[in-house]
């Protein structure tokens, strides 16, 4: 996707970091620490947890960084056909003690094994500033021993596990629309786990609203507002 928007005239710059969004007679100004300035008509914001503590202070008492881990596990010597995408799916298992357990099959391009982790566990709050550490050994165990029970054909150690860096909305749902300080700027964090899997429809809905055109779907479910009305009278 990034050669298509380089090939439409898209300019990336890598290694710099903006700090500071401003309102301005042109629309929006953008600093960054390098020391740059642009100026641009509308601007999208995807800045994950940093959202709230350098550019949008506005959303920070909707989002919670969290720190997530996932695992892949390799499937046992004659088990692998059963992981494969022509095979097996994409899915969510709810265990008997509540647990949300999801999966995703073993994809040659991807990470070796069958990625697996709980959607509603083993989330712990965190700075967005983090150090990444190794995932604790008490989650590993619990989740190993959860699969062992639903994927006999998986080998009980996972093969790779690592700590991800999500941003969560209050009700763990998408938070998207416009800034109410920043006239010509439009945000969309926190995608709470989902943003990748829905990256072409969240860009696409960004791209009309900065625009002025009609997004393809309804945002008013995702805008911030919804927790003001959730508040009680």
């Amino acid at each position: 996707m990034l050669n298509e928007a380089v090939r439409s005239g898209a300019i990336m710059e890598f290694g710099d970091t903006v700090v500071s969004l401003e309102n301005h007679t042109a629309g929006v100004r953008v600093a960054t620490r390098s020391g740059r300035i642009h100026f641009a008509r509308a601007a999208l914001v995807t800045a994950g947890p940093w959202i709230t503590t350098r550019l949008m202070p506005e959303l920070s008492d909707f989002l919670e960084p969290r720190q997530v881990p996932v695992y892949w596990f390799t499937p046992k010597i004659d088990s692998g056909i059963l992981f494969s995408m022509e095979h097996f799916p994409v899915f969510l298992y709810e265990c008997v003690d509540g647990g949300l357990l999801y999966g995703v099959p073993s994809i040659v391009s991807n990470e070796p094994g069958v990625k697996i982790g709980f959607h509603n566990r083993q989330q712990t709050p965190i700075a967005p500033d983090w150090n990444n550490t190794p995932v604790k050994k008490r989650y590993l165990s619990a989740l190993a021993a959860t699969v062992e029970s639903i994927f006999p054909e998986l080998e009980h150690s996972p093969t790779k596990a690592k700590n991800c860096l999500y941003t969560m909305s209050k009700d763990e749902s998408f938070l998207i629309g416009k800034s109410k300080n920043l006239h010509s700027v439009y945000f969309a964090s926190a995608c709470s786990g989902h943003g990748f899997k829905f990256a072409p429809a969240i860009g696409d809905a960004l791209a009309k609203l900065a625009t002025g055109q009609q997004p393809n779907v309804p945002l008013s479910v995702f805008s911030a507002g919804r927790f003001d009305r959730a508040l009680p009278t």
